[in-house]
């Protein structure tokens, strides 16, 4: 827990940092990367009820070069399970800060997943206190 602490003030003066023009942004870039492969899921998500036998959660990590987000993203890949077309999935991940408090969600959602495809998302993640995440839902219709 100490060490969330410590990682999350200095991510807060490095933003400072940055803000104030002091770090320029390829440095910046370059220290977010390794604070975000150091970031730990907590867990994988206990139950997904009948989406269990649909889809299936193949992994998820950290992502610093989210499209969406300058925070960076949780990015994974789930795959479809089934002989079927999934109309629509979604994955739903929590987001903690070093106290372990939830600070927010972030989600991610795709249409028309082929039999047997995989699909690789980025859930984009909008705030700079997160210190750990979990897969919370994982949903198809």
């Amino acid at each position: 827990m100490k060490g969330l602490l410590i990682a999350v003030a200095i991510i807060l003066s490095a933003f400072a940092l940055t803000m104030r023009g002091t770090w320029t942004g390829d440095l910046f870039h370059e220290w977010m990367t390794s604070v975000l492969r150091a970031m730990p899921a907590i867990q994988s998500p206990e139950s997904q009820g009948s989406n269990l036998a649909r889809v299936s959660l193949v992994e998820t990590h950290p992502h610093p070069n989210c499209t969406n987000s300058s925070y960076g993203c949780i990015a994974g890949t789930v795959k479809n399970t089934t002989a079927d077309t999934l109309a629509y999935v979604e994955v739903v991940i929590s987001l903690y800060n070093a106290s372990g408090a939830q600070v927010g969600d972030a989600t991610s959602n795709t249409l028309n997943l082929e039999p047997y495809g995989t699909w690789t998302f980025e859930a984009p993640i909008t705030q700079g206190n997160v210190a750990s995440y979990r897969v919370a839902r994982l949903t198809t219709r």
